[in-house]
């Protein structure tokens, strides 16, 4: 069976098939180990602030290259 827990941090789901040991979120590394349990197909109404989730999500991360003329 697999299950599914959702990350704190950055507001993803991750899927795994174990309901023990260690998990941690496959986007931002978070440890999810303590996270609650839930099925993949059960939905989730959670609320949280947009603003807050996307200042959390590096969304974009500048290069070591400078591209300027």
């Amino acid at each position: 069976m697999m299950y599914k827990k959702l990350c704190n941090q950055c507001y993803r789901a991750s899927f795994g098939s174990s309901e023990t040991g260690e998990w941690f979120c496959p986007t931002c590394n978070q440890d999810l180990s303590q996270a609650k349990l839930y099925e993949p197909q059960e939905k989730v109404v959670r609320p949280f602030n947009l603003v807050e989730a996307y200042s959390k999500v590096e969304l974009y991360k500048p290069s070591a290259i400078d591209l300027t003329v």
